[in-house]
């Protein structure tokens, strides 16, 4: 096994305060860049990778550079300090933590790419540090660092508290690596925090256990599940009720909470959550969108939800009465039918 140089040491910018408008996204374990639900959020973004492998991070500065990305060469944990990195032959499974080549995970499903080719020292940081360098309120976190995601979460407990609204995180139900922090952990500690679970991206397609089964497979029907639940991505939001009385700043900065809380949601595969969100917030006598109608996370959400209320009109019934309604409510413009419809898409 080989060791690699340590890696450079991390440049931090200066702090950011923060403007209501923009999101700030914490992303723990950003190979290959970012998550791609992040990719269609249309508001404006500060989005920080963190990636301990010194190499990916300077692939990504150099290769991957959407507005308001910023890639800092630092492992995420539960206390700052240093750590080792041990990197494998599938370079995405690389972790704080030694795989478990035994496990069903590296024997059954990845063969040979556990293998641990190098290792390198790294920082580690924690998300509240990180965040009170920066004067930044953490709003979503995306954690998928193999193996030590509960310590990601517990060096944020403070964010996670106040600040945090929604959280993915790649989750496993067996160890893959030793010292491996299961879902079971994690969710008890997300509970302790008032997050409710809110989906697994799980279709019913586990670890095949047998050879005339594989993952994907085009050759099965989407409707037939096989095989055995290892892993795979959670999604946890705060009750927006919590949100409301969480929130105690000014009608503009719970506006601007709303909507992005609401497009978190709808980029999570639960609309219906993120359009019930936004219906409570307007179900107030005094809430409403009129100040951040010119805004550019206002617009963005606006034809999102066009587009997604749209599909409705084909059936002219109660549902698309509905659908109307909501949209009228909450943008203050009317959803119709046929070329207006077209006409409404295009010109938002």
């Amino acid at each position: 096994m080989n060791s690699a140089p340590h890696s450079r040491p991390v440049k931090h910018r200066g702090s950011i305060m923060h403007d209501p408008e923009i999101t700030i996204v914490v992303d723990a374990g950003a190979r290959y860049g970012m998550y791609p639900s992040w990719r269609d959020f249309g508001g404006p973004l500060s989005y920080f990778a963190f990636e301990p492998d010194c190499s990916e991070a300077d692939r990504l500065r150099a290769q991957i550079n959407p507005p308001g990305f910023e890639v800092i060469a630092s492992a995420l944990g539960r206390t700052a300090g240093q750590g080792v990195l041990h990197s494998t032959k599938h370079r995405g499974c690389s972790s704080l933590l030694r795989p478990d080549l035994s496990s069903d995970w590296f024997s059954s499903y990845r063969p040979d790419e556990g293998e641990v080719e190098q290792t390198q020292s790294v920082e580690i940081m924690t998300i509240d540090d990180f965040a009170k360098e920066r004067q930044a309120r953490v709003e979503f976190l995306k954690v998928d660092t193999e193996g030590t995601e509960l310590d990601v979460l517990k060096g944020g407990e403070h964010q996670v508290t106040e600040n945090v609204m929604g959280v993915r995180v790649n989750v496993n139900f067996q160890p893959a690596y030793t010292g491996h922090q299961l879902f079971p952990e994690i969710h008890c500690f997300l509970a302790s925090k008032d997050f409710i679970l809110l989906n697994f991206d799980y279709f019913g397609k586990g670890l095949p256990r047998f050879d005339l089964f594989r993952n994907p497979d085009p050759l099965t029907l989407e409707v037939e599940r096989y095989g055995v639940l290892t892993g795979t991505d959670a999604v946890w939001i705060k009750p927006y009720e919590r949100i409301i009385s969480q929130e105690a700043r000014n009608s503009t900065d719970l506006a601007y909470t709303t909507m992005k809380y609401s497009y978190f949601c709808y980029l999570n595969h639960a609309a219906d959550v993120g359009l019930d969100a936004l219906t409570q917030y307007l179900s107030y006598e005094d809430h409403t969108f009129a100040s951040v109608q010119e805004s550019q996370l206002y617009k963005a959400l606006r034809k999102t939800w066009a587009t997604y209320l749209g599909r409705w009109r084909v059936y002219p019934d109660m549902q698309w009465e509905l659908a109307q309604r909501t949209f009228k409510k909450a943008f203050e413009l009317d959803l119709e039918p046929g070329n207006k419809y077209w006409e409404l898409i295009q010109s938002l």
